[in-house]
């Protein structure tokens, strides 16, 4: 699907805010890297520390060029704008109701989903 939208004369960025060990980031990079002539930038973020110790050792190996960041990806980001989303995205509730007030995605009684807060936020942070 990224391969029909692209053009391949121009450098981009990609990020996951829900990046996990990295492998589905690093396997689209991988993938756009053979396609495209020109660098592909990652970020990946993830609220959990030692899924992130993974990623970076992944990264490393496979020397992506890659920044991860231990965050909570509901909150504002760290990230530039990017060119392009990817995520396995977790379902489930957010339990931070407070944390949601500005999501247009946001449950009006309990708790919002998860996947829908994420969606809402990577649309935020796409050029």
């Amino acid at each position: 699907l990224i391969e029909k939208i692209i053009d391949r004369n121009h450098p981009y960025t990609i990020f996951d805010p829900a990046v996990g060990t990295a492998n589905l980031l690093t396997t689209v990079m991988n993938h756009l890297q053979e396609t495209i002539d020109q660098p592909v930038q990652g970020y990946g973020i993830d609220n959990d520390d030692e899924l992130l110790a993974v990623a970076s050792v992944s990264v490393s190996l496979q020397r992506e060029p890659v920044e991860l960041f231990h965050q909570d990806a509901i909150e504002p980001l760290t990230i530039p704008q990017s060119d392009l989303a990817v995520s396995d995205l977790p379902v489930g509730y957010y339990p931070l109701d407070e944390n949601t007030k500005n999501y247009q995605t946001r449950a009006e009684k309990g708790h919002s989903y998860v996947h829908h807060l994420l969606i809402e936020q990577s649309m935020n942070y796409l050029k």
